[in-house]
């Protein structure tokens, strides 16, 4: 019923515009949305700010618990508190405009909204305020959301795989493809390669090839709204299109943005994502159980201080960048061509500085993956996540570049070496190994670790995730240990303080049973290192 009435106030809206006055391109007339992108505002009433709660990932994902807790899926909150929770619209939320706007159109209403979305009332003078009703601001929120969802994300990493994610002429000829099957389609771009700088998404709508290469993608901006009149001579006087020159892209962002381009060496990305991929309602990259996605996809996510990724190589020596740069390094004999920074596509306007990346790695790390990060003073965590383990490194204090290797990732022998090359303070290493997925999980910790001395620590599951190791070569250690497990039950933990370890030694901890933890004693196991 409600789906019948959209369709009438469709045709009934269509039909009054029959007569409005008719642009060179009325597109943005016809399909824009009637305000402008959006993240938080203090001054609307009611206030909001650019926090996604939990109901707003449930919604925006299937198979996502109704609650908030680490039984059901300790992936899910790990991804929801990291990612989803306040990164994903810290600047805006251009690609959930984007795409609801495309589902309605498509559709003839989505989520309760009907075509056309120029019904539809917000401030269009007033920039990040958003519409009118806080139910339509959700459900820009909810497939603001689809951006991090599992077919969207596997999109990419074909694209990616392929090199075709800085090609202009690519992005135009697929434009063209999708049309050509009735497809509606966004156009992602980013101002370089480095994942801090964010991204932007507009709706793709138009291609135009002017001959000798020359070649126009228009576009509609969440930034610029046809309910501004000092927006509508951009619309009007046809400048809103990103310009195609060969496999160069450009396109001018407004105001102090500038103009973001690239090409095939150099510069940003440009990506052609249809609506049939992205829009309906699927899996978060997170999805406990999953073995497909535990097989195939290794999530690793960094948040901090002005945190950043330097460079990750895989155990045969492949690299992330080209060194000293953040080019993603494309030649196979070289490169890890399957793995990819994930751009959060949010911007309104100048991005602040979030200190927050995310890289996607699709396939096998050979054993091991060698990251190198750096940070302020504030420090850095940094979580590996795939199969059934989530790895998580907390670094605090010290300055400059760290590194950590992370063994067998996702699996029953994962483990975190730190090599402390910024000096930090103490580290916090949790290991979440999901025993039985939805019913019981184990958290294996070593927190407030501090070394004293030169060389890496390790630590890691041992005795098939059944304990924790800890093994120092050159340096002393100290930390707190907990073994903690989580049912539906409830939760119980066995913990010790202040645990001493000298250099040279391998210390494997487990509880004599892990079904009474409150009462269990430690079991220990001794083993002595080499020097080397």
């Amino acid at each position: 019923m409600k789906s019948r009435l959209c369709m009438q106030v469709t045709r009934l809206l269509l039909g009054v515009c029959l007569v409005c006055p008719v642009y060179a391109d009325d597109y943005a007339a016809s399909n824009g949305w009637r305000f402008h992108n959006f993240s938080a505002c203090s001054t609307c009433t009611p206030p909001f700010d650019n926090t996604l709660s939990w109901a707003i990932y449930r919604d925006a994902m299937i198979g996502i618990p109704p609650a908030e807790d680490p039984w059901s899926s300790a992936f899910e909150v790990l991804f929801y508190e990291q990612v989803f929770k306040s990164k994903l619209s810290a600047d805006g939320n251009c690609f959930g405009m984007s795409l609801l706007n495309l589902m309605i159109q498509k559709n003839g209403g989505h989520l309760g909204f009907c075509a056309p979305v120029t019904q539809y009332s917000g401030d269009p003078t007033s920039p990040g305020t958003g519409p009118t009703d806080p139910m339509l601001r959700r459900a820009i929120n909810v497939m603001h959301g689809h951006q991090v969802n599992l077919p969207t994300v596997q999109f990419l990493l074909d694209i990616f795989a392929k090199h075709f994610n800085r090609d202009g002429s690519y992005a135009f000829d697929q434009l063209n493809y999708w049309q050509t099957r009735g497809d509606l389609t966004l156009v992602s771009i980013t101002k370089d390669l480095n994942p801090s700088d964010g991204g932007h998404t507009l709706i793709a709508y138009r291609a135009v090839d002017l001959g000798g290469g020359n070649k126009k993608i228009f576009v509609v901006d969440p930034n610029r709204t046809w309910g501004n009149p000092s927006d509508q001579p951009w619309y009007t006087g046809e400048s809103n299109f990103i310009q195609i020159t060969n496999h160069a892209w450009s396109f001018d962002m407004g105001g102090t943005d500038g103009t973001w381009s690239g090409d095939l060496g150099s510069g940003g990305n440009i990506v052609i994502t249809p609506i049939s991929v992205t829009g309906p309602l699927s899996r978060s990259p997170a999805s406990l159980g999953d073995t497909v996605i535990g097989d195939l996809l290794n999530t690793l996510l960094l948040t901090g201080d002005g945190a950043r990724i330097e460079q990750v190589t895989d155990a045969q020596g492949k690299r992330l960048f080209k060194p000293g740069t953040a080019e993603i390094d494309i030649d196979p004999t070289t490169g890890m061509t399957n793995m990819i920074p994930w751009f959060l596509s949010d911007q309104r306007g100048p991005r602040h500085q979030i200190g927050a990346v995310m890289l996607f790695h699709l396939g096998s790390s050979a054993g091991a993956l060698r990251v190198s990060v750096s940070a302020g003073t504030g420090g850095y965590t940094l979580s590996s996540m795939s199969g059934r383990t989530i790895t998580s490194v907390t670094a605090r204090g010290g300055t400059g570049t760290d590194v950590l290797t992370i063994r067998h990732p996702g699996t029953a022998a994962t483990s975190v070496a730190l090599e402390n090359q910024r000096g930090a303070a103490e580290y916090d290493v949790t290991i979440t190994r999901a025993r039985i997925p939805h019913s019981q999980i184990r958290v294996l910790s070593a927190s407030r670790l501090r070394v004293s001395g030169q060389g890496a620590v390790e630590v890691g599951l041992a005795n098939a995730a059944e304990a924790l190791q800890i093994s120092s070569r050159q340096g002393s250690v100290r930390y707190d240990l907990t073994l903690s497990q989580v049912t539906r039950k409830g939760a119980e933990a066995l913990q010790r303080s202040e645990m001493t370890q000298q250099p040279g030694a391998s210390r494997t901890v487990q509880p004599h049973d892990w079904q009474q933890l409150k009462s269990a004693q430690v079991v220990e196991q001794w083993r002595a290192l080499d020097s080397r």
